[in-house]
């Protein structure tokens, strides 16, 4: 998840939408996921990204969601079969 908000934040600092790589890496934090404070907006012609940055974030924690239910959910069936 670390590594999906970094290639947002430099994405968005390659095009060049913000100031600072410290605003570029904050915005893509709190895009990611999806707490979207307001105090730092993009261009209008950018917004766009800002939605598509917040979709990914919200499948990407689901994603991450859905993996680890099924690590658990095998780890628990291996011990029951050591069990019995």
């Amino acid at each position: 998840m670390t590594a999906s908000v970094w290639v947002w934040a430099i994405a968005l600092w390659v095009i060049g939408i913000f100031q600072t790589f410290e605003t570029t890496v904050y915005f893509s934090l709190v895009v990611f996921t999806t707490l979207g404070f307001g105090d730092i907006l993009m261009p209008p012609e950018w917004r766009l990204l800002g939605g598509l940055a917040a979709a990914n974030g919200l499948l990407i924690f689901g994603l991450l969601t859905a993996m680890l239910v099924e690590t658990l959910r095998q780890t628990r069936l291996r011990q029951r079969g050591r069990d019995g």
